[in-house]
């Protein structure tokens, strides 16, 4: 709960930017990750 009002915090002061490029990055970031794990 803490990290996700931390995120939400993070974009209401514009620290962090929730555009399509880091968005894919994460995603792809994480599916090699749970692929690597696997």
């Amino acid at each position: 709960m803490d990290v996700i009002l931390g995120l939400d915090y993070l974009f209401d002061k514009g620290l962090l930017h929730n555009d399509v490029t880091s968005h894919n990055i994460l995603l792809q970031e994480s599916s090699h990750f749970n692929s690597s794990v696997v």
